[in-house]
């Protein structure tokens, strides 16, 4: 620790050495020597100069950036905290929270398939980047299951009994011009291939997320073994029960409609 704090406090009074900061200063090296009493001062001023301006600019960017997110956090945290939709039915209020869970898993998908909406989707028209690696309108494996999962939830929503009173009427209406996040957990996978446990093949491997509360959802995506699957645990409320299943099998569900379109876009590609 103490090489790097007398590099950092060589950079600050620009004492470094004009090579170590970067190659292309190499020929300032003998310009900087105690010898060159004229000129030595002005390259120490100049490298001095180099690295405050680098770390002022370094921390207007930093300021900028973190900012930006506190300004968009809060915009979001305002147009979502008083109108959050709950996919388990209400709690009666003042009781204590029901001990009483729900689990379920989905069947395992492939992550070829997954890779086959990325090439489909991605570009700045389906099917124009065929590889779906170019940068501009890549469609990352995030994307795909996020698309998805949000499409389920709002199907669940949707599925509920439309709330007619003033306020709902207010809610509605909100949900189509106002963002409306959703968080998931979604982990890298243990293994592209299957893990054995003394000698015991490991078929599925499952993630879930803590629940935030009374009467939230928790969701889990992860990878194992070349495949993906969601997992979702709920308070097990007698107005909602079995929503953790009724989720997971509109994912397969959805997850299927999705490959079907992709393969479409994809064929109608290879016939241009």
């Amino acid at each position: 620790m103490s090489s790097s704090a007398e590099a950092v406090s060589a950079a600050e009074t620009g004492t470094v050495t004009p090579s170590s900061v970067h190659p292309l200063l190499k020929p300032l090296d003998r310009l900087s020597e105690p010898s060159n009493v004229l000129i030595a001062p002005l390259v120490q001023l100049f490298l001095a100069s180099v690295f405050w301006i680098s770390y002022a600019l370094t921390l207007a960017v930093s300021f900028g950036y973190s900012t930006y997110h506190l300004v968009l956090d809060v915009f979001l945290c305002a147009c979502t905290a008083w109108r959050v939709d709950m996919l388990t039915a209400p709690q009666p209020r003042g009781a204590a929270r029901t001990k009483l869970k729900e689990f379920a898993s989905s069947a395992s998908v492939s992550m070829q398939d997954v890779r086959t909406c990325q090439k489909a989707f991605s570009g700045r028209r389906m099917g124009a980047e065929k590889d779906g690696k170019h940068r501009r309108g890549h469609v990352t494996v995030n994307d795909v299951m996020c698309a998805v999962m949000a499409d389920v939830l709002g199907d669940e929503i949707r599925s509920k009994p439309v709330d007619f009173t003033l306020w709902g009427r207010v809610k509605r209406a909100l949900a189509k011009v106002l963002p409306s996040p959703i968080g998931f957990f979604i982990v890298p996978g243990p293994a592209k291939k299957p893990v054995t446990l003394e000698g015991i093949q490991v078929v599925r491997w499952t993630a879930l997320p803590p629940q935030g509360g009374k009467g939230t959802v928790g969701m889990g995506l992860i990878s194992y073994a070349g495949s993906m699957c969601i997992s979702v645990a709920a308070d097990r409320v007698p107005a909602s029960a079995g929503v953790a299943r009724r989720l997971c099998e509109r994912f397969e569900e959805r997850f299927r409609e999705y490959v079907r379109a992709a393969e479409q876009v994809l064929d109608e590609v290879k016939g241009e």
